[in-house]
């Protein structure tokens, strides 16, 4: 009976579908943001099938007749517990004790985030309960021999030593670790690892070994103001063993080391911050003579400003590469020495200055140089490899001298010092010269003044001319204060406030101060001060406004306030009516009377 064509070609299907599935990769499956975790057993273990284990998948490796366990969807917040059923049928070839596993990419400390690089040796405990995943992983278990003499093999104690933590800003991370001589034999060391950290993240490494464990960019330099974490995995040699009692030092401090297993991972030995830098702006070297005469030697006066945060080492004039001169000769610096300067050469000035706090101060590709008061450029010396980011300026300068036939030899330069000879003040800044000797001494810029002293004078009385090094301190002497009175202006008014009270402060025989502004008073005229204003303060004094009333009734000098009585009659006052009335009556009356007395008078003649 032929087989129906739906059949065959519902067969055909099944039987490509397992061929594609059998050929992709397990990670196909993996969701997004999730993660394939593969368990594989090595070169001298095997595993047994379980098909019990929930969510974990067994499988051949037919190129090397391996079986396999993996699982998918594992995410980064998650700890390998599930491992611990595939453990359990992890089982050794004869003559071999399981050692460790080893990730071929990073994994991660629970809780820390501490990347824990390829390759590092973890133990079963470790690797169930103690990282996590961020990618697809294949740990592999690694086995050791089983050696005759158990308990000689097995390391109690490991020590390292000769770690260099004393790093500075722009230092090169190097492999300083070392084992002591009479553990060589024992074990070694793997590689040293520092890691820079931001926001308790690690955002570049640097292994001695130079291999890849992970991703991180590589760091070249120790930079200013960052954080480094230092690392260290030591491997026991062959016929040995680490095990979890087996006590690590590192420069004499024990260490701890979680991560046990044929390899020890000692994570996080020390953190080390590197020191905020501040790059100096500008090198002066003042006093340098820059003159000579031909047959003169060379005279060497430079120096650094008082308070600077770099120090004077040396100074040069060269001719050329092999022919020059030094203040300070360092070990034959060139073959050839100027004894003299010649006629028509032209010589280049070179200088060499350091920082005095190397952890604080360094000077930057930028920093400009002055000599004397003015700018030159400079290059560094043929080697130098740096930037000009360090401690160090071993410069060549443009600033040339060509002596001439006949010219005058500079006479020796001293400095003169002004200074306010005051402790723990600064009442003005000193003020340092540079002059000829036979110079006239130049004279202090300014007037020192001090809050209640008096200056009087220099110590020693300043030279009309400069005959060597000389410091002159300023003298002061402390002022008596005099008796101090108060003057006050008042507007002398009761009940009512004229004008605010004046009052000063004035030391006894100084002038009176003035009154500040006109007095003014609505219906009154100011008329003086009583007392009378004195020239000068002789003790506490008030004076007194005194006031003219505007109207005519009142009382001159009167300084009471205004009542408002006068003499109009007030609305309703009846008497004062009658007293008007009366008076107006008389006066008619003697008017009348007056007139007929002067036509009797008249008509009678």
């Amino acid at each position: 009976m032929k087989p129906s064509p739906i059949k065959t070609k519902l067969l055909t299907a099944l039987l490509t579908l397992c061929m594609v599935l059998t050929l992709m990769p397990m990670t196909a499956f993996a969701e997004s943001g999730t993660y394939a975790v593969k368990f594989y057993p090595g070169d001298y273990g095997t595993m047994t099938k379980n098909d019990q284990i929930p969510f974990v998948y067994y499988g051949i490796d037919d190129d090397v007749n391996k079986p396999y366990y993996y699982k998918l969807n594992v995410s980064e917040t998650e700890t390998l517990s599930f491992a611990s059923s595939i453990i359990d049928v992890l089982l050794p070839n004869s003559g071999y004790e399981f050692a460790y596993w080893t990730a071929d990419a990073t994994v991660y400390q629970v809780g820390s985030d501490t990347a824990i690089p390829a390759g590092t040796a973890l133990s079963s405990d470790q690797l169930q309960n103690k990282v996590t995943v961020k990618s697809d992983v294949t740990f592999t278990a690694h086995f050791k021999q089983i050696s005759e003499y158990p308990d000689d093999s097995v390391i109690p104690s490991a020590a390292v030593q000769n770690v260099n933590f004393n790093y500075q800003p722009g230092d090169t991370p190097q492999a300083t670790a070392e084992v002591p001589n009479f553990d060589a034999d024992k074990y070694e060391i793997a590689y040293e690892c520092w890691q820079q950290f931001e926001n308790n993240q690690p955002v570049a490494a640097w292994y001695s070994d130079n291999g890849a464990h992970g991703s991180l960019p590589a760091i070249t330099q120790f930079e200013s103001g960052k954080s480094y974490v230092y690392s260290l995995m030591l491997e026991p040699k062959d016929g040995y063993s680490f095990s979890s009692e087996t006590v690590i030092t590192v420069n004499g401090q024990k260490v701890s080391a979680p991560f046990v297993g044929g390899s020890m991972y000692i994570p996080a030995i020390k953190t080390i911050t590197m020191p905020t830098l501040t790059v100096i702006d500008v090198v002066e070297i003042d006093g340098v003579t820059v003159s000579f005469k031909d047959g003169d030697k060379p005279v060497f006066t430079g120096k650094v400003p008082e308070g600077a945060n770099y120090a004077y080492r040396c100074e040069w004039w060269e001719l050329d590469s092999k022919t020059g001169a030094m203040s300070t000769d360092f070990g034959n610096f060139y073959n050839n020495k100027i004894t003299a300067f010649e006629a028509g050469k032209t010589y280049h000035y070179g200088v060499y200055v350091t920082t005095i706090y190397g952890d604080r101060y360094v000077f930057g590709p930028d920093t400009k140089l002055k000599i004397n008061g003015e700018f030159v450029n400079y290059t560094r010396y043929e080697g130098d490899e740096s930037d000009g980011s360090d401690g160090t300026m071993w410069v060549l300068t443009d600033l040339t001298m060509t002596p001439e036939t006949g010219g005058t030899t500079p006479s020796e330069k001293y400095t003169v010092t002004y200074t306010d000879g005051v402790d723990n003040e600064e009442i003005f800044k000193d003020q340092t010269y540079t002059v000829e000797s036979g110079k006239a001494t130049p004279a202090f810029s300014g007037t020192p003044a001090r809050d209640g002293y008096k200056f009087i004078g220099w110590s020693p009385a300043v030279a009309d001319t400069v005959t060597g090094n000389v410091t002159y301190t300023a003298q002061w002497e402390k002022l008596t204060p005099s008796e101090k009175y108060t003057v006050t202006y008042t507007d002398g008014v009761d009940n009512e406030e004229i004008f605010k009270d004046q009052t000063y402060t004035v030391e006894s025989g100084k002038a009176t101060p003035a009154f500040s502004g006109t007095p003014t008073r609505k219906g009154y005229t100011f008329a003086g001060w009583k007392p009378a204003v004195a020239a000068t303060v002789t003790g506490n004094a008030t004076y007194e406004a005194t006031w003219k009333s505007d109207s005519a009734t009142a009382t001159p000098g009167d300084t009471k306030p205004n009542t408002g009585e006068t003499t109009s009659p007030k609305t309703g006052d009846t008497g004062n009516l009658i007293l008007w009335i009366t008076l107006l009556f008389v006066s008619g009356g003697a008017a009348i009377g007056t007139m007929v007395v002067s036509r009797k008078r008249k008509y009678n003649r």
